[in-house]
Order: C-alpha cells, then sequence, then structure tokens
C-alpha cells in the first residue's frame, strides 16, 4: 500500500475527529479506550489507540495528526472540522475540496461516483519504517509479547523476518542447575518451612503494600502468601506463624539481613526456631521458595 493512493479516505464533516482503521498505516500510536457513534448513532464502534498517519497529496508533505484508530471502521475519514481547528480553510467548488490558509490553496479531495469527497492520500515509504519501529516500541511497552498477541491487540506488527530480542533472550535464562541429589523432605506438616521476600512490586496494593513474603511447607507444599508495606513487617508475620505452629524448628531462607538479623532472629532463637541461610548468592539453594515466588509473578 506505500506509495498507492488511498481512494477510502473520505472528507466528512460531521466527523469529529480523524479516523482510520488500518493499524499498519500509523506512524506512531498510543493506547487510547473510548467508542464512537456511527451515523446511524446506532452502531458504537471501538477506539484502540491515537496517533498520527503520515503521507503525501499532489507532492505536498500531509501529516494526519490526532487519528483514531478504529478497526471495525469500514474506510476512513478526515475530519473537516479537525482541519479547520489547526486554521485552514476547507473550501468546496466544481466537486472539488481545496485546503486554504493565507495565500495557500491546495486541492485535498473531489467528488466521486457514491457522493463522497475522496482524497488521493499517499503513504510515505517512511511508514515502513516507522511500523517497525513502532511495533518494536510497543513489543517493549506490552512485556516483550509476540506478534501473534500484539496483533490480537490491534498494534503494529514488525515485518522484519530477522526481528530479534536481546532483553527477552537474556531475561529467560536460568543458572546450570545444581546437581540433582536426593533430597529428604520432612514426614510431618509445618516442622521446616521455606521462604523468600519479594522484591518490591510496582504498582503498589490500595493499602500501599509492595512487598510478598512467601512460606512454603517443606512436606506438602502448602504455601501461604503475606503481602508487607515494609521488609521489616515480616517480623510480625513470623511471630504469628511460629504460634499458630508450634512444631516448626526450621526456616530455610536466603541471606537476607531481615532473616539473619535484627528482631526475626532473635525472636526465631528464643522460640527454638533455627534460621537455615543459603549461602550468598546461591538462590538454588533456597530454591522452593524462589520458585514459588517466580510462579506467582509469571502468573499475576
Amino acid at each position: 500500500m506505500v506509495g498507492e493512493p488511498v481512494e477510502n479516505f473520505i472528507l466528512d464533516y460531521g466527523a469529529s475527529t480523524h479516523m482510520c482503521n488500518k493499524g499498519e498505516w500509523f506512524e506512531e500510536i498510543k493506547p487510547f479506550s473510548g467508542t464512537v457513534a456511527c451515523a446511524s448513532k446506532n452502531d458504537v464502534l471501538k477506539v484502540e489507540g491515537i496517533g498520527t498517519v503520515p503521507g503525501t497529496l499532489n507532492g505536498r508533505k500531509v501529516i494526519l495528526t490526532d487519528v483514531l484508530y478504529v478497526p471495525e471502521l469500514n474506510g476512513q475519514l478526515i475530519s473537516v472540522k479537525n482541519i479547520q481547528k489547526t486554521g485552514y480553510s476547507v473550501i468546496f467548488k466544481n466537486d472539488v475540496a481545496f485546503i486554504e490558509k493565507s495565500r495557500e490553496k491546495f486541492e485535498f479531495a473531489r467528488l466521486n461516483e457514491k457522493g463522497q469527497y475522496a482524497s488521493q492520500f499517499e503513504l510515505t515509504k517512511a511508514s515502513t519504517y516507522f511500523v517497525n519501529h513502532s511495533a518494536e516500541l510497543w513489543h517493549r511497552r506490552m512485556g516483550h509479547s509476540s506478534n501473534k498477541v500484539l496483533k490480537e491487540m490491534g498494534l503494529p506488527v514488525s515485518e522484519s523476518p530477522s526481528s530479534f530480542c536481546e532483553e527477552r533472550v537474556i531475561a529467560k535464562q536460568s543458572n546450570t542447575p545444581m546437581s540433582k541429589g536426593p533430597r529428604s523432605r520432612e514426614h510431618l506438616p509445618m516442622r521446616m518451612v521455606h521462604t523468600d521476600i519479594c522484591a518490591p512490586t510496582d504498582p503498589p496494593t490500595r493499602e500501599g503494600k509492595k512487598y510478598f513474603v512467601t512460606i512454603v511447607d517443606d512436606f506438602s507444599r502448602f504455601c501461604e502468601v503475606h503481602l508487607l508495606k515494609h521488609k521489616s513487617d515480616i517480623l510480625e508475620v513470623f511471630k504469628l506463624f511460629i504460634k499458630q505452629n508450634p512444631a516448626l524448628y526450621k526456616i530455610r531462607c536466603d541471606n537476607a539481613k531481615e532473616y539473619v538479623s535484627g528482631e526475626l532472629a532473635r525472636y526465631c532463637k528464643k522460640s527454638g526456631v533455627m534460621i537455615d541461610p543459603a549461602p550468598p548468592y546461591s538462590p538454588p539453594l533456597n530454591g522452593v521458595a524462589e520458585r514459588t515466588n517466580r510462579y506467582l509473578l509469571e502468573k499475576a
């Protein structure tokens, strides 16, 4: 479609803004939620984005701004009202629509056999570049989603067959697993637990809680999740947990200071509960809790 006339860009007096149903024609596009009513007032179409559509008209560079992306729209609309807001006048004379401002005047659209003023708007060659550029931007904004997911959302998709996302590959890398030797598990519930505090999440809850701690029973793999406003709140969580589970004798955790030093360590020692921290930079040794947190974050 690049460089070819877009016959169905119709000049419309009733349209409140420019509209387009082709996501790949946009130079830039950003999320926008809303609806537009058709001329019949009975059909309401969903708006999925807003952006700019670059092109040329009779050799003149034209950029349509604030164009709504409406996938279900039957055709493309150029709003006379929007043109007038930019300081231009629209003049209709002898089946031709002209755009005029000061001493500048040029033909914009002609009346077709359907009684519509259709423009000879042509997409610029640069639009292919911008589609790929915009697709890459949306790929990153949407958490490195696949082209299939982006297409289902009506967002631009990269046309480059050699597109490669280095960040996604790096993010999915895992350390070489440690040797899989036999590991015994507890034979009774709530005697030993695995725990880990998750890094702050964004956005926080309405109560301002941005951390969470998981407590996983070694025997049953039963898991408790507690939301925390501050990491130090873990003390109150374990005070209650130890009271509710008097058989507890060991807490396996990482080497975080919230576990190995401070009030929690002293409370556990006083209560006869041993803290079993993994060595620094050895998350696999606290793998049960680490995997639980990772699973929760992936599914949230």
